[in-house]
């Protein structure tokens, strides 16, 4: 496949050299100016965020700003590759939003000096390369971004990508997730993904219902952002309370030491509000942070003068309270601060359901795509399901977040299914195959990527679209280098290459673990990411 395209701007006539092979060609930006102005305005219209700016990259390491509108003067110019954003994009590949200063530290900067604390971040990609992203601020009538909004941001980048295959910029456009290069492949494609879809049609409607029980993870997440009521003027102490939830769980937070007779006021008007509200007295389980230490004055009895609670109302999930304590009559300034720490709450609890959702859904696909109702080839699901198991694993022992394990896994699970269409049962065992057998087994990354994206997602199509990419960019199909795979495919790629080498059904004679484990040390740096290399020896030993 084509080398992607290198960009470099000329400072002085802001004018874009595109190098592709050995053929240069000069484009300028600014007569290309009205058309992503035009496109970013969608931003406005279909996301309705009230400023946004364009960034592409501009050399190696460089962002540069191509056109904005809504932000004025505080707009930086030109964004390198150490940005806090700029990281989080190169290092997920996915689109996110921030609502709250503090709820992201690494970005806290970023929106205090664009004087906001709402932000809605969509890369663009061509060829799993980051060429660009759109930095969205604010939203219309003081609302939060949400999942809806990363979704018509993935389409609003999609325009890009088009724009960009017109006029010949950064390579080759965007290899199309829904589309293959094996026409044969077209009818049991559509029939793959209309069974999924008819699964989910079917089976996941209603998934939680109103006995959902939030899980100790869940709680967690939605607790992370409690220490922040702490910042409101006047309040001492704060607690989230899930009656009901895994017996009954309330997390405190204290500005300082609360004394137990302090403990004990606030606990006495929580159950006054709830006995007025016709509640029952449900017992809990306690647990009390002082998430900014105790060297301040200890919170006595006598220092609470105020206590409000409030049903956080989120998914139709009953028993969630919120509950806080001032040590004086409340401001109107602290009352509308503490509504709109209810509001994020409650987005808070919505976005935890959500993802708990999604997770359940994107299994049931991710199995249905592996054993759909034609065509079932046992070796390929006992492969999936290990590399998934592996990968997995490997994932929790580098320390990644739940999200991206969960990435991971169901990446991993499908990362062959490509493999289904492409004459895998004469193929898959054969000793010797020719040049032209290789090339149709070199088309899976594609084809998987094609089965999977409408079903879970483009982030997950993109990893298994690059899953056979290796650092020295001598991988396929686009011949990413290095940090350009997603680290989900890197994981994949080391979990498949060893449980393949080790393998009693693999299509080579198997070796051992051991190994398997020095072929991989060798090829460390060339065809398998060093340190997950290493990583994978140390966490089987």
């Amino acid at each position: 496949m084509e080398s992607l395209a290198r960009l470099r701007r000329s400072p002085e006539h802001g004018v874009t050299t595109c190098r592709r092979h050995d053929t240069d060609m000069t484009v300028d930006f600014r007569q290309m100016e009205p058309r992503f102005k035009e496109i970013l305005y969608r931003c406005l219209e279909e996301i309705k965020a009230t400023r946004a700016a364009l960034y592409l990259l501009n050399g190696e390491n460089l962002f540069s700003l191509v056109s904005q509108y809504g932000f004025g003067e505080v707009l930086r110019k030109q964004v390198n590759r150490n940005d806090a954003i700029v990281d989080r994009l190169i290092m997920r590949r996915t689109a996110f939003f921030v609502n709250g200063v503090m709820s992201e530290p690494r970005f806290s900067e970023h929106l205090f000096h664009a004087q906001t604390d709402r932000m809605l971040v969509v890369p663009i990609t061509v060829n799993g390369r980051l060429v660009g992203f759109i930095d969205m601020r604010d939203k219309s009538a003081k609302q939060p971004f949400d999942a809806a909004d990363l979704d018509s941001g993935k389409q609003i980048s999609d325009m890009l990508v088009s724009l960009f295959g017109q006029n010949s910029l950064y390579g080759q456009a965007a290899v199309p997730a829904n589309t293959t290069s094996s026409p044969s492949a077209e009818e049991p494609l559509s029939r793959i993904i209309e069974q999924a879809q008819i699964l989910v049609a079917r089976n996941l409607t209603g998934v939680r219902s109103l006995s959902y029980t939030l899980s100790e993870l869940e709680i967690a997440s939605i607790t992370v952002s409690m220490p922040s009521l702490l910042m409101i003027p006047g309040v001492s102490m704060a607690a989230f309370t899930a009656f009901g939830h895994l017996g009954g769980i309330q997390a405190i937070v204290g500005r300082s030491t609360i004394t137990d007779e302090a403990m004990s006021q606030f606990e006495a008007k929580v159950q006054a509000w709830l006995r007025k509200r016709g509640e029952p007295d449900q017992p809990t389980r306690k647990t009390v942070t002082y998430p900014y230490g105790t060297s301040a004055a200890p919170i006595f009895a006598g220092s609470i003068v105020s206590v409000l609670s409030a049903p956080v109302k989120a998914a139709g999930i009953p028993g969630l309270v919120l509950s806080v304590a001032f040590e004086n009559s409340p401001s109107a300034q602290a009352r509308s601060l503490l509504e709109q720490s209810l509001v994020q709450l409650e987005h808070t609890v919505q976005f935890a359901i959500s993802h708990k959702n999604m997770q359940l859904r994107n299994q049931k696909i991710a199995e249905k795509l592996l054993e759909p109702d034609f065509q079932k080839y046992p070796e390929l699901v006992d492969h999936s399901k290990r590399t998934s198991d592996l990968s997995d694993q490997l994932a929790h022992h580098i320390g990644l977040s739940p999200s991206e394990i969960e990435v991971v896994r169901i990446s991993a699970l499908v990362h062959d299914v490509g493999l289904r269409l492409l004459d895998y049962r004469r193929l898959y065992r054969k000793p010797d195959i020719t040049t032209e057998e290789a090339k149709i087994l070199r088309d899976h990354p594609v084809v998987g990527a094609a089965i999977t994206e409408p079903l879970l997602g483009p982030e997950i199509a993109n990893i298994v679209l690059s899953h056979h990419e290796r650092p020295d960019g001598k991988g396929y199909p686009g011949g990413l280098v290095g940090e350009q795979i997603p680290l989900a495919a890197r994981i994949i790629h080391v979990c498949d290459a060893f449980l393949s080498m080790t393998s009693m059904n693999s299509y080579q004679p198997p070796v051992t673990e051991a190994q398997a484990l020095e072929r991989i040390r060798r090829a460390a740096g060339v065809e398998f990411d060093p340190a997950l290399s290493n990583r994978l020896a140390e966490m089987l030993s």
